[in-house]
């Protein structure tokens, strides 16, 4: 899967797992809704509201969903040109937001 823009932004609505995949674009999600768990680089984090992740490409992820979940999305290319070249800590960035 890759951005057909430089910056592409969705709402996605997902109720059935989504396999163990990567991508080779920057990926910014947060969960509005739903509940499952969401497996980045082997480590499972609980997917509800609130749960903000940034992964970078080659980040593995898998979804799993114990309810439909509803999110945001942004995928963007890397760009060296503004710092998007190097790579994040392992296991990607994730936030809990209150």
């Amino acid at each position: 899967m890759q951005p057909m823009q430089k910056l592409n932004i969705s709402k996605r609505y997902i109720d059935f797992p989504v396999p163990l995949h990567m991508h080779n674009f920057y990926e910014l999600e947060m969960v509005t809704s739903g509940d499952g768990y969401n497996v980045i680089n082997g480590v499972a984090f609980p997917q509800k509201r609130g749960l903000l992740y940034l992964l970078s490409p080659g980040d593995t992820h898998q979804i799993d969903c114990t309810s439909a979940v509803t999110l945001i999305h942004a995928g963007f290319l890397p760009d060296p040109e503004n710092g998007l070249s190097v790579p994040l800590p392992e296991g990607g960035c994730v936030v809990q937001l209150s």
